[in-house]
């Protein structure tokens, strides 16, 4: 379905930016 594919399409781009973030800067909490 369409609605399926933008649902997808999103989950994917955000996906990708935090692991784009996560590869870019080190992963320090506190």
């Amino acid at each position: 379905m369409l609605i399926t594919g933008i649902i997808g399409s999103l989950i994917g781009s955000s996906l990708g930016m935090i692991a784009g973030w996560n590869a870019f800067r080190p992963n320090t909490d506190g």
